[in-house]
């Protein structure tokens, strides 16, 4: 059966927690222990932790995680920085977490256009590829990413409409 998907929120405040930021209290939507986390290995140079805590749900849900980098680009072709979400386990304890990889090269088409069009300006640069969507719902665990320290992390929780086709 196929279920059709509506955007249940468009966006989430999230629950970022960087390594370096462990001391100032993060903007928890859904306040957790820090002993939740602690079996996570610490992010590797270069590279953050982020956390997200979800809240409860009633029915299925799934993520969809948009990672954004900051890149001076123009302001008239589209661009996008090529990516994968890998998961990887916990050693010993069976959790599950992501590790996301991102092209140090911007994609973009070719457009020409005015000259203030085309000077380069910071934009945030949408991160796209495999394993970005589809990602399992379970408010009973935080959803832990690691990824590069010049990438921000949000996400959408997509639920299945009320309408069922055949």
């Amino acid at each position: 059966m196929r279920h059709s998907l509506a955007l249940a929120f468009v966006a989430f405040s999230i629950s970022l927690v960087a390594a370096e930021e462990a001391k100032t209290p993060a903007p928890a939507a859904v306040a957790a222990p820090a002993k939740d986390v602690k079996m996570f290995p610490s992010a590797k140079p270069g590279f953050k932790q982020v956390i997200i805590r979800l809240p409860e749900l009633k029915g299925d849900a799934t993520i969809e995680i948009v990672a954004r980098k900051s890149a001076m680009v123009d302001g008239i072709n589209n661009h996008s920085f090529g990516g994968k979400l890998k998961e990887c386990n916990v050693e010993g304890w069976g959790y599950n977490y992501f590790e996301m990889e991102v092209s140090p090269v911007c994609m973009s088409t070719l457009m020409a256009g005015s000259q203030e069009e085309m000077a380069p300006r910071p934009v945030a640069v949408p991160v796209r590829g495999q394993g970005f969507s589809g990602l399992r719902y379970n408010p009973r665990l935080p959803l832990v990413i690691y990824v590069p320290t010049d990438v921000e992390v949000s996400y959408r929780v997509w639920t299945p409409g009320a309408e069922i086709k055949p």
